[in-house]
């Protein structure tokens, strides 16, 4: 790869699992050395990195001691500071060894954030937390002001933070200045132009065929996935407003299964012509 990430810049960084997407955060943090190359990093960059596992140094300390200790601030300071990430009074004397996945991710952010970074690197930042806890995240990503390279797999995530994609695939790193949607719609480009021609030929013979009654499984697997295809898509307009996380996303997984059976099954259709 040979890029340059700049300011304000909110990348999504997507591959497929084991590709290396979490070992390039780790390099860009220092944490991981390249086998070549190099990676600069502007002195006036205060990185922080929020990975998929979150650990704190004891985990029998309370969530209080944990912030102060972190952020060098007194216990009053801490308390307010806690406050304005959603920690009760009862919740600030868990020990963090216990508390959940949202709120260890809350507390975390809370601790970086007292560093002033002005870079966020974020390795799946909305897996196995609820609704509360994506929504909050969300919030403060949102009124973040600074970058943000973010590894996710959460189309609805995905499409709302990403202005930029860097695709890892096969060794290669790929730009793409535009949103996930916008991705997808590059990368499929020239096959949906081939299925449209396909499409028109396709439905004209299965009417006939159809209306014959004959047996034509390949041609109607095709029409049956489309047609259940429209039917998801038209469940996740409709749930957008509703700002329901977790049938989104489950949404989300059914419609790229969709469209990658369709693309098969056109591909099986070409080949048989």
């Amino acid at each position: 790869m040979n890029l340059k990430i700049n300011r304000n810049e909110r990348i999504a960084l997507i591959g497929a699992n084991g590709c290396g997407k979490t070992t390039f955060l780790k390099m860009i943090m220092g944490e991981e050395k390249p086998d070549n190359g190099e990676i600069k990093v502007n002195l006036s960059v205060k990185p922080a990195y929020l990975s998929q596992i979150i650990v704190f140094d004891d985990i029998n300390a309370t969530v209080l001691d944990t912030l102060c200790y972190a952020a060098g601030v007194s216990v009053e300071k801490a308390r307010s500071i806690l406050t304005g990430y959603h920690f009760t009074a009862t919740d600030v004397i868990k020990k963090v060894g216990i508390i959940s996945g949202g709120e260890k991710s809350r507390l975390k952010l809370c601790m970086m954030m007292q560093g002033k970074i002005n870079f966020l690197l974020l390795d799946e930042p909305t897996n196995h937390l609820d609704i509360a806890s994506r929504e909050w995240i969300e919030s403060v990503l949102k009124d973040f002001e600074g970058t943000i390279l973010f590894v996710s797999h959460d189309r609805y995530f995905l499409n709302k933070f990403a202005d930029q994609v860097l695709s890892m695939d096969n060794g290669v790193v790929t730009r793409y200045d535009c949103g996930f949607d916008e991705y997808l719609a590059i990368i499929h480009q020239a096959p949906l132009q081939v299925q449209d021609n396909i499409r028109k030929k396709s439905t004209s013979k299965l009417k006939t065929q159809i209306h014959n009654k004959k047996s034509v499984p390949l041609e109607k697997s095709i029409h049956e996935a489309e047609v259940e295809l429209k039917r998801i898509e038209s469940s996740i307009n409709l749930d957008l407003y509703q700002a329901d996380y977790i049938k989104l996303s489950l949404l989300y997984e059914e419609k790229s299964r969709l469209e990658d059976k369709i693309n098969s099954l056109y591909n099986k259709w070409i080949e048989n012509e």
